[in-house]
């Protein structure tokens, strides 16, 4: 029997190991001048897989895409299978505060132990890949290949695989499998300097997770994006199935709740569904799951618990996506929007749930091309809806690129040739956070990019989910 020197003594070098995994993975973060590689890197990707063997092609994957609600969509998919009573993985990009986030089994986080263990057994391998001509995996490679690796080593009946970057080059897009579902979400301009000038452009990147023979799926979108995803559809042979408002998801409520809908999607059909998830545009990304979930029964032969869908939809629980919070006796709302389409989606629910109001805004948005046009559409939205705006920073260097914030005096720049002066450059550290929700009186709105999300919640810490499962996302209060 272990003493408690002896159980502390594994404990720590338990951790060191763990530590020392990390640090050789982020040893593989490339320079952001370098981050999109394009086809070298899923030449990168297929090769480090084809040296495991293939798992991507031994497990069932629903593959997402698109510019907004893909992670939304991602999880909401895998919860409903999971309630279902299938083990489901789920890999999802960037994780908030833990890698780990990208190797979720039925919600939870892998463990530190087997985490450590299945990138110690792919090492030699990504050790070898580093002299072939396509040269050194990146971080995003590696736990793309990880995922599929764990997934398939941990034996699910389904992976949920979110993509990070755009689709047909993205790392995720190496499963040749014609029984792969694809979904495709929103499409708006983002990423441009990568993906294209034109949504022509963006969809078509994005419509290439598309592969022969898949069933995809999508709600109804611009004519421009649609007659990319019907073109690529017909040329891959695959079939595309497209949801539309008001026909396949009607009578949307929303409040600080949730939203409330009915679903009907061939012959699946919900009323008065209720997701705890805010934002009318969750509606479409739900629906996208639910009817994700009724391909897969008619593919995988299984029969629908249309109870469970309701209890998956009522527990549902999505960090960083218009997230109310009560912290120090104070309402705060957590979004990580960070490009127009999404600023636009979001300050429209966050009017329907709080009318008539004024908000404190707190933000941070990424450095990047053209990124201070991006920026001035997304403070044009938030400005007639804003008492005051703090601006704020970050550097993030633990995930899959070195990101930073926009200089805070170019925000603050943009903002006073729009017109708005009562504005205050700041550092979120804990106790300036804290002395914000003193002195403020109104809803604090916290957006940006959902990295400056994931530097907020380094102020908070985990508590146990409405499931009675702990994870590092599940919940959230001050630390002491």
């Amino acid at each position: 029997m272990l003493n408690r020197g002896m159980y502390n003594r594994i404990m720590e070098q338990s951790n060191n190991f763990y530590q020392q995994t990390l640090d050789y993975l982020y040893s593989f973060i490339p320079e952001k001048r370098k981050a999109f590689t394009g086809e070298a890197g899923i030449r990168r990707t297929k090769n480090l897989l084809q040296l495991l063997d293939n798992p991507q092609e031994k497990i069932k994957v629903i593959h997402i895409a698109g510019t907004s609600g893909k992670g939304s969509t991602a999880y909401l998919t895998s919860l409903l299978l999971a309630q279902q009573g299938f083990k489901t993985g789920l890999q999802v990009s960037p994780h908030l505060l833990d890698i780990r986030e990208r190797f979720q089994i039925n919600s939870v986080l892998i463990s530190k132990e087997k985490f450590t263990l299945y990138t110690a057994e792919i090492i030699p391998l990504i050790e070898k890949c580093k002299v072939t001509q396509w040269g050194k995996l990146t971080f995003f490679e590696i736990n793309v290949c990880l995922a599929f690796y764990i997934f398939y080593k941990e034996k699910v009946d389904y992976a949920v695989m979110e993509t990070g970057l755009g689709g047909l080059f993205d790392a995720t897009n190496v499963v040749q499998n014609p029984g792969k579902l694809a979904l495709l979400t929103k499409i708006g301009l983002d990423h441009m300097s990568v993906l294209g000038r034109t949504l022509s452009d963006i969809a078509s990147q994005k419509a290439g997770i598309i592969r022969k023979g898949n069933t995809a799926i999508t709600v109804q979108q611009k004519p421009t994006v649609m007659n990319v995803f019907h073109s690529i559809s017909k040329k891959q042979h695959a079939v595309l199935n497209v949801l539309q408002k008001n026909i396949n998801y009607k009578n949307i409520n929303i409040s600080k709740k949730g939203i409330e809908f009915d679903i009907k999607y061939k012959d699946l059909e919900c009323k008065n569904l209720i997701l705890s998830l805010i934002g009318n545009y969750q509606a479409e990304n739900a629906s996208i799951a639910l009817a994700a979930l009724y391909e897969l029964s008619q593919q995988y032969n299984f029969k629908i618990n249309k109870q469970k869908i309701y209890l998956a939809f009522g527990n549902a629980n999505f960090k960083g996506r218009f997230e109310v919070r009560k912290i120090a006796n104070k309402e705060i709302v957590l979004d990580g929007s960070h490009n127009p389409q999404k600023i636009k989606a979001f300050i429209s629910s966050l009017l329907r749930i709080y009318p008539g109001r004024q908000f404190d805004f707190l933000l941070s948005f990424s450095e990047g091309k053209n990124q201070i046009v991006t920026m001035a559409g997304m403070l044009k939205l938030i400005i007639p809806n804003a008492n005051k705006i703090y601006i704020s920073s970050f550097v993030l260097e633990g995930n899959d690129l070195l990101h930073q914030s926009v200089d805070t005096e170019k925000i603050a720049s943009v903002l006073r040739k729009l017109g708005f002066h009562n504005y205050e450059i700041i550092k979120t550290d804990k106790n300036r956070f804290l002395k914000i929700l003193a002195e403020n009186r109104l809803a604090l709105v916290i957006t940006g990019s959902l990295y400056f999300i994931g530097s907020i919640y380094t102020h908070l810490t985990p508590v146990c989910s409405p499931l009675g499962r702990k994870s590092g996302l599940d919940g959230i209060i001050l630390k002491k």
